[in-house]
């Protein structure tokens, strides 16, 4: 049984994607006979009481800063628990843009030389080192994947950035580093029983009329995620003559960001008025039982990223799991092909240019006037959403873990 402890900076009831998704993980490897662990932000120790497991997985929410003071700490949990592998959950953001914990597989590596560093990048945004030290930034997040023992990517993006062939052929970490796993992200939002479900009745819930076409949006509401393209879009359907209205589905905010507060002000009041107010449904945060069912509902996932749509967003992850027709902005990422799911344009997904509402309008008129196109989109996501299911995703995870310790027991 693999001793496991997973590093990460934001863990339930902390919300945000990378708690989603280490917990996933940790529920799901705890099946597949590992033994996980986590270790995390002293943030969550307030929020959890007394309770300090997870359905059995043991939680150490001992960090109270991202400095190099934590390094110690991270060594002696591993240590105590007797992990043989840490796979740090890697997310700038979420280690308060500090680099130390880049430094981790280094400082493992001289306290507990045996202990095997996996790194998992969720994105490659740099932390914050000095003002106007610039692209020096980089220096941080290379360290971190050249001195882990192994890379795991959720995104082509991220891994067209790091990845170069190795001699035996296999994608390693550019500039000699270890080998590098393409594993995407699964969904936090499980699909309610389709057979159970009654869609026509959901959508009346709603107030949607069975003549009106449902757009949706999911996620927290900033300015990346190119919410001002869909309401100036959503604008210019409605004056088509198109009967429509859009769902906001989820919480607005995904933490205290003045910023992310100050925008979702912004969008509501824009959408309050009277040109919107009767054609907009704001469900607020729900459970993920509310959330599926409403992804259900929808005609079509309205997702126009400013950067392009990625896998490593779990709102499009969780589009693709309920095979809710796309819309989403064209990818920006080009040169070496992984192993990863591939979004391709009107098998699985409709693309439009990122920052064009014209063009996004044009999308969702055809989509909302060709149940044939929905029909297909539909089914094109039906062909990949298997390679979102936690169990495939941990069994890849498993299988990292078990490389690393066996090149460990060979060497």
């Amino acid at each position: 049984m693999i001793r496991v402890a997973l590093l990460t900076g934001e863990y339930p009831p902390m919300r945000g994607g990378v708690a989603d998704y280490t917990r996933f993980v940790a529920r799901t490897l705890t099946l597949v006979g590992a033994q996980p662990s986590i270790i995390t932000s002293a943030r969550v120790r307030a929020r959890l009481g007394d309770k300090w497991q997870d359905e059995d997985i043991p939680i150490f929410p001992e960090i109270r800063s991202w400095t190099v003071a934590a390094l110690p700490a991270i060594a002696a949990i591993v240590e105590g628990m007797g992990a043989e592998v840490l796979n740090i959950q890697y997310q700038a953001g979420a280690f308060d843009l500090n680099p130390a914990v880049n430094l981790a597989p280094l400082y493992l590596r001289s306290r507990l030389p045996k202990v095997k560093v996996v790194t998992t990048f969720h994105d490659l945004k740099e932390p914050y080192i000095l003002p106007k030290i610039g692209r020096l930034r980089h220096l941080a997040t290379w360290l971190l994947a050249l001195t882990s023992t192994a890379v795991i990517v959720t995104n082509q993006e991220d891994f067209v950035r790091l990845a170069s062939r190795r001699s035996d052929g296999r994608p390693g970490v550019r500039f000699g580093g270890p080998a590098l796993h393409p594993i995407p992200i699964g969904s936090n939002i499980p699909v309610r029983d389709r057979a159970t479900y009654d869609r026509a009745t959901w959508r009346r819930l709603m107030g949607v009329e069975p003549d009106e076409a449902l757009f949706g949006y999911f996620g927290f509401l900033n300015p990346s995620k190119g919410l001002d393209d869909l309401i100036e879009a959503f604008a210019r359907v409605s004056s088509s003559g198109i009967k429509a209205k859009l769902a906001m589905i989820g919480g607005s905010t995904s933490a205290s960001s003045r910023l992310e507060r100050e925008y979702a002000h912004y969008l509501r009041s824009r959408l309050d008025e009277p040109t919107f107010r009767s054609k907009v449904i704001w469900t607020g945060y729900t459970t993920a039982e509310e959330v599926s069912g409403n992804l259900l509902a929808l005609d079509a996932c309205v997702l126009p990223y400013k950067e392009g749509a990625s896998i490593r967003h779990g709102t499009l992850v969780a589009a693709i799991t309920h095979h809710a027709p796309i819309i989403t902005t064209r990818p920006v990422s080009a040169g070496v092909t992984s192993s990863l799911p591939r979004l391709i344009d009107r098998e699985n997904v409709l693309f439009t240019p990122a920052g064009s509402p014209d063009r996004l309008a044009s999308a969702m008129t055809e989509i909302a006037q060709s149940p044939e196109l929905r029909e297909r989109l539909a089914a094109g996501l039906a062909g990949i959403a298997s390679e979102f299911r936690w169990d495939a995703i941990v069994l890849k995870t498993l299988r990292v873990y078990q490389e690393v310790l066996n090149q460990g027991a060979s060497a």
